[in-house]
């Protein structure tokens, strides 16, 4: 009974390893109790520890999404993060009208899913046309004239100083509950998002382990011979684009309701486009299952790195190091200008 119930939650896509299972289990039970986890990280553990599991939760479903399109359609595309920063600056530019109000927050994610759904279809409709290399060079080009609109109307979106949402959200998000350490913590704000993302992260695996998962892969292996069975190849493609795109864009919301802002840095950059795509490649193409894998090595080595930064470039660490480091006449201090 259980083991068909657990069958039917992941599309009875089982891990083909068990031990792709237990790290499955371990990432799901650290996201789980993460906030607890916090209270014996010390003080940089309680600041930093829950937006570490945050950001794995909302990277697993915009990695997963991206690979929706680059591991089962075959199509790639470098304007995933358009659709993130959607996401974002919808809620914000609509919070905007009233501080604090519910259905604003509301109207944001429908705006962001609508918005993102007409981008998609607009730029899948595109892809049926433009192939290969070039349709990769005019996606991109796309992100960042994006990033240049952003800049631009900085009266709508705060240029590069984005959106502050902090005192526009939602009161549910903002409520912090005292656990019995005595630490507050915004636990609700943080299981409304993880939660989510798991559960969208689950209807992703549905999708792809149904019969419309079955003609992308078929797609994906030979388009010709998908269609000549019969297959409307235009409508599953940009199908395809609109779940995906509509998918990154509520990633956006999730991560813009946490972290409090909407910033192209956060959001447009494209180191996160390459970051997505090294996720996905680590993880492999065409497997959600490696979306998750490849999004923890990444946020945790992006986090440690940069904690490793931070203690090397404090004032208590070694002076002869540092200058090692940093000297141009050095070894390292010559690398460190190609950097």
């Amino acid at each position: 009974m259980i083991r068909s119930g657990l069958g039917a939650l992941i599309s009875n896509d089982r891990p083909g390893h068990w031990l792709l299972s237990v790290n499955l289990l371990l990432i799901l039970l650290f996201l789980l109790t993460a906030p607890f986890l916090a209270d014996y990280g010390g003080t940089v553990g309680k600041t930093i520890f829950m937006l570490i599991a945050v950001k794995i939760a909302v990277y697993i479903l915009l990695s997963a999404s991206y690979d929706l399109l680059v591991g089962y359609t075959a199509i790639l595309s470098l304007a995933h993060t358009l659709f993130f920063s959607i996401g974002a600056y919808a809620v914000g530019f609509f919070l905007a009208f009233g501080e604090g109000s519910l259905l604003l927050y509301v109207i944001g994610i429908v705006a962001a899913i609508l918005l993102a759904a007409a981008v998609s279809i607009i730029i899948g409709l595109i892809g049926l046309r433009i192939k290969g290399v070039f349709f990769i060079m005019l996606t991109y080009a796309i992100a960042v004239g994006a990033l240049s609109i952003v800049v631009g109307f900085a009266r709508y979106t705060g240029g590069l100083d984005g959106l502050a949402l902090d005192h526009l959200l939602p009161q549910f998000l903002h409520h912090k509950t005292r656990l019995a350490s005595g630490a507050e913590y915004r636990l609700f704000a943080y299981y409304f998002i993880v939660v989510s993302c798991i559960l969208l992260f689950l209807f992703l695996l549905r999708l792809v382990n149904s019969p419309f998962g079955s003609v992308l892969k078929a797609i994906r292996e030979n388009e010709f011979r998908a269609g000549s069975i019969g297959y409307n190849i235009k409508y599953y493609k940009v199908a395809a684009f609109v779940i995906s795109g509509v998918l990154a864009a509520v990633a956006g919301v999730f991560y813009a309701s946490w972290i409090k802002t909407a910033v192209p840095n956060t959001f447009l950059n494209f180191d996160i486009m390459l970051t997505i795509l090294i996720i996905v490649m680590i993880g492999g193409k065409g497997t959600l299952y490696g979306a998750v894998i490849g999004t923890v090595i990444m946020v945790l080595l992006e986090s440690r790195l940069n904690v490793c930064l931070e203690v090397l470039f404090n004032s208590d660490f070694p002076e002869a190091m540092q200058k090692l480091l940093t000297d141009p006449f050095s070894i390292l201090g010559r690398y460190n200008e190609y950097l």
